[in-house]
C-alpha cells in the first residue's frame, strides 16, 4: 500500500483484510463475502512509535505485507485500510481495495503482494 507524504506523520493503524469471490468478482459487492484479516500494524508499547509516523517531510511510505500461503488460487477482494488519529472524537478511516487474482501452483502460491499504487 503507497501512503502519499500528506498522511504520514499521522498517529494511527493499518489493517489489511481479503475476501474469496468465489469464483469471478464481477458483481460481487462487499456486503455479499466473508472478510478475513490478514494483517495489522497498531501502536509499538516498546518504541512508542505509531506505524504511519515517519522521519522526513515530503516523502510517501510504501508497505508490504504476506499474503497466507495457505490461500487457494482464485480471485479475491483485497482492502487495505488506514486510520487517521487526529482526534479521538473523531477518526478518519482511508480505505482502499483491489481486486486481485492468486495463481496457485502444485509447488507454492504466490508468497506476497505488494502494491505502489493510491487506489
Amino acid at each position: 500500500t503507497y501512503i502519499p507524504a500528506a498522511q504520514t506523520g499521522h498517529m494511527g493503524g493499518s489493517w489489511n483484510m481479503m475476501a474469496s469471490c468465489d469464483g469471478s468478482c464481477e458483481g460481487k459487492t462487499p456486503e455479499d463475502l466473508s472478510w478475513f484479516k490478514i494483517s495489522e500494524d497498531n501502536y509499538d508499547p516498546s518504541t512508542k512509535q505509531w506505524p504511519l509516523v515517519i522521519p522526513g517531510p515530503g516523502w510517501g511510505i510504501a508497505r508490504s505485507f504476506t499474503l497466507p500461503t495457505s490461500l487457494p488460487g482464485g480471485e479475491y477482494l483485497l482492502s487495505c485500510t488506514l486510520l487517521a488519529l487526529h482526534s479521538a472524537a473523531a477518526p478518519q478511516y482511508y480505505p482502499t481495495a483491489w481486486r486481485v487474482k492468486l495463481a496457485a501452483s502444485s509447488v507454492q502460491m504466490m508468497p506476497k503482494f505488494e502494491s505502489n499504487e493510491i487506489g
